[in-house]
């Protein structure tokens, strides 16, 4: 066995009370046979003897972490190698596992330990998968293969998952063996190394009897794990019921396809408009007084001119690959921008120190690194609701950590969120928040961040200072991470 150390194999290691709920998942006589493929610290394992199974087995390519394990468990059956290659004729009543995060452009840098992209795909069980399948896929359909009929898989994995174009694909791969009985979304911290990101557990059968998965969600604090059987996750500590869909929508800003020809393009200024392309062209929590670029937009024989010469730019490198092959199809559009009203509150998916949402009254365009979103209500009143720390709280928890200390934060995180309902704000109280929101937006001075998150705190199970020392640990756990 190659020596795993120093190479990214993707770990992140399950939470115990994480590890403890998803055992209890497989729900299988004690006598069952029971597999981890990829133990880690044995999170999985410690559990299944928590729960008194004593035929388990697993596999761990790491040398360290297999030592240690096995050392604790020489009754077990653990082996160390890789669970992808390996043979292995026996079938498993049950298998619990939380699989490498390794997205498909980085298996080949798994060499060093024997493995890489080609001699996965040379397998006739990983074929059927896209090229671009995370390492995890590899993993679960593995695992599919070893269960016995009407075994059981749990299996942790990005919550991203069910968003990406393939999940359809993924979804009739894994439906064509198994059936999907339940989806769980994880909310909180699933991971000991308090890793923001978001996840899935998904509960699996090997049957042909298919039925719609029952969607559940749990919220994971410390060692506390609560169970919520509806569709959408309440954010129970909060004390919160309504949802962000029922007080706004949101969309993604403007896409160009190609900065360097659509954004400050050298043709005239009457033939542009403006548009805010980045955070940093924003002071404060409004775009009155922002930093504008151009954005390439009309019709005129300067325009046809410019246009030309980078027809001809992109032919030759064809690339952008969307503009060029739009090029080669003669599509009239491809050097159109789609523009659309962006006035509302803008938000940039990046967060690295304070979250903000911003004013956008002026309605300026923006680009794609921003969402847009149009509230259904008083836009001061939304302001207000979003700029706050019970909001703050929660997009901590929900937003992938993505290195340097940055906060990822996508269209569902923002969906995820809820606020208190707005029909038991007493009036007073509403206009004291819109009141708030007005001058936060025209000092921009936070001391209103917390006046609002005051106000809001008479409607919370939690107080004002717990939720802003519970805003400032998370932040500054994120921010650890990179120094």
């Amino acid at each position: 066995m190659k020596q795993a150390n120093r190479i990214d194999l993707g770990q992140i290691f399950t939470n115990d009370t994480v590890a403890e709920y998803m055992v209890s998942l497989l729900n299988i006589d004690k006598d069952s046979k029971i597999l981890d493929p990829c133990f880690g610290k044995g999170a999985f394992i410690h559990a299944a003897l928590k729960k008194q199974y004593w035929d388990i087995s697993g596999y761990e390519i790491d040398t360290s972490l297999y030592n240690k394990v096995s050392e604790n468990h020489p009754q077990l059956n653990l082996r160390n190698e890789d669970f992808l290659c390996s043979s292995n004729a026996v079938k498993y009543d049950g298998i619990v596992m939380n699989p490498p995060y390794i997205r498909h452009e980085k298996i080949d840098e798994l060499t060093a330990v024997g493995i890489d992209k080609a001699k996965l795909r040379s397998l006739h069980l990983f074929e059927q998968l896209p090229a671009t399948s995370n390492i995890y896929m590899y993993f679960i359909l593995k695992s599919i293969e070893l269960l016995k009929e009407d075994g059981i898989l749990v299996v942790i994995i990005p919550g991203s998952w069910t968003n990406t174009k393939k999940s359809e694909e993924y979804i009739r791969i894994l439906e064509a063996k198994c059936s999907l009985t339940d989806v769980i979304n994880v909310h909180g911290q699933a991971f000991t190394e308090s890793a923001l990101v978001d996840v899935i557990i998904l509960r699996l059968q090997k049957t042909n009897l298919k039925s719609t998965p029952n969607v559940k969600n749990i919220v994971v604090m410390g060692n506390k794990l609560t169970v919520n059987n509806s569709a959408i996750c309440k954010y129970t500590e909060l004390g919160f019921n309504t949802s962000f869909c029922q007080l706004a929508n949101v969309r993604r800003g403007i896409t160009t396809g190609y900065n360097e020809m659509f954004i400050n393009p050298d043709v005239p200024k009457e033939d542009t408009v403006d548009i805010i392309s980045s955070p940093k062209s924003i002071s404060g929590y409004t775009t009155e007084d922002a930093k504008l670029d151009s954005l390439l937009s009309g019709s005129s024989s300067e325009i046809d001119r410019y246009v030309s010469l980078y027809r001809k730019r992109i032919l030759e490198k064809k690339s952008p690959k969307t503009l060029y092959n739009k090029i080669l199809k003669e599509d009239p559009s491809w050097s159109h921008i789609r523009l659309f009203d962006c006035q509302g509150i803008i938000f940039n998916y990046f967060v690295r120190d304070n979250i903000r949402f911003i004013d956008n009254a002026q309605g300026y365009f923006v680009r794609d690194n921003f969402y847009i979103i149009y509230p259904r209500i008083d836009q001061h009143l939304l302001f207000a609701l979003l700029n706050n720390y019970y909001t703050f709280i929660q997009l901590e928890e929900y937003g992938k950590l993505y290195g340097a200390g940055l906060l990822k934060l996508q269209k569902y995180d923002l969906e995820k969120l809820v606020f208190p309902s707005i029909e038991t704000i007493v009036e007073e109280d509403i206009n004291e928040l819109i009141g708030y929101a007005r001058k936060l937006i025209s000092s921009s001075n936070e001391y209103y961040v917390d006046k609002i998150t005051q106000t809001i705190a008479r409607y919370s199970s939690i107080t004002f200072c717990d939720s802003k020392a519970l805003y400032k640990n998370k932040k500054k756990m994120r921010l650890s991470k990179h120094d």
